[in-house]
């Protein structure tokens, strides 16, 4: 499973958490991280095999993820769910569902991304990507 967490700035709405949310689902679908994560920003990302787990830059982070993701055939992305924690803080959860390359063997993994809002920009602070193991 891949869980995202977002961390949001004054008087939004759950509809301005969602666009960050369909930014993120299409950046997990589409392989395409650098457009999601701000490079020269640190970024707290996580992964299941524990390689990372550390503030990382950007542009870093989008090049793992990217290497990460292209072994798998992704099937698909949900946006399961959008929180406003506070004025400041959001949460989001999506899963991915995909196949190893080479393999027939659907899996799962749920995606949590953390966000904090930069002027009028949403910058994304951290990544935890929780694997569920098979799925259907």
């Amino acid at each position: 499973m891949i869980a995202v967490a977002l961390c949001l700035v004054a008087a939004l709405t759950p509809s301005d958490l969602a666009s960050i949310g369909e930014r993120a689902r299409i950046a997990l679908a589409e392989h395409r991280f650098i457009e999601l994560l701000p490079p020269r920003q640190a970024v707290r990302l996580e992964l299941p095999s524990g390689a990372v787990g550390a503030l990382t830059r950007g542009s870093l982070a989008a090049r793992i993820l990217t290497r990460r993701t292209l072994r798998h055939r992704t099937l698909s992305v949900e946006l399961r769910r959008t929180e406003l924690l506070d004025d400041r803080h959001g949460f989001l959860e999506l899963v991915r569902r995909f196949e190893v390359r080479g393999s027939r063997e659907v899996q799962q993994e749920t995606v949590l991304i953390g966000a904090a809002l930069a002027g009028s920009e949403w910058e994304v602070v951290e990544i935890l990507v929780l694997e569920a193991g098979p799925g259907s």
